[in-house]
């Protein structure tokens, strides 16, 4: 598995950058393709809210791709907003920290704090690697739950379903904005599930992905 992972991110994509080592951010903006699917996720309505971001769809940006990451059990979250406007890559990561107002549980005061990213090794092997894990077309958790069966023999030889469930974790939603067209997909901790459901590829994938986000963006 580990070999079919590095092919995977080593594979020399030519769907948007050819062999440049300069990144084009007029040539990505004008190339990159997206089905527009129309889902809501109430979660990031509730955080924009929190850091006052104005929905995806009334940016200015050419391209603009926001990563949202929310814990199930903390006061706020993080949103990640890579956006090519203009000729020009820009990157920001906002934090937003939620804190109870003493013994009111219905008053929360959030602080927010904003950051300039930009990925280690550049914005072509950046964007290359989410190409090669079909980002911009993975579909949501929602359409892939079918596959997220496991079935295991009981003692009186019955077969049943053995039901994976993650109470706790992290719910990361994409929005991806191209002109006017909008795609959104959320997954909720894939790399715990992915565990259970070695076989369902595109939990693999997320997972993958979240890493490039958190961890290739400094």
């Amino acid at each position: 598995m580990k070999s079919f992972i590095t092919a995977l991110l080593l594979f020399p994509s030519l769907f948007l950058f050819g062999q440049s080592q300069q990144f084009n951010c007029s040539r990505f903006s004008d190339t990159l393709k997206i089905e527009a699917n129309g889902i809501k996720v109430e979660d990031i309505n509730n955080l924009n809210r929190q850091i006052d971001l104005k929905p995806i769809q009334s940016t200015q940006s050419d391209v603009e791709i926001r990563f949202y990451s929310k814990p199930s059990l903390v006061y706020g979250g993080t949103v990640i907003i890579i956006s090519c406007k203009n000729g020009k890559m820009k990157a920001n990561r906002i934090v937003s920290i939620g804190n109870r107002d003493g013994d009111d549980e219905t008053k929360i005061n959030y602080t927010s704090k904003t950051a300039k990213l930009r990925p280690a090794e550049g914005w072509s092997t950046f964007f290359e690697t989410l190409q090669n894990l079909d980002f911009f077309s993975l579909p949501t958790m929602d359409e892939i739950r079918p596959k997220m069966k496991k079935e295991y023999t009981n003692s009186n030889g019955e077969i049943r379903e053995a039901k994976t469930l993650v109470l706790d974790g992290v719910l990361y939603t994409f929005e991806i904005k191209v002109r006017d067209r909008i795609r959104t997909f959320s997954y909720h901790s894939p790399e715990s599930y992915y565990k259970n459901y070695i076989n369902v590829i595109e939990l693999q994938k997320a997972t993958l992905i979240i890493r490039a986000f958190e961890k290739d963006l400094m």
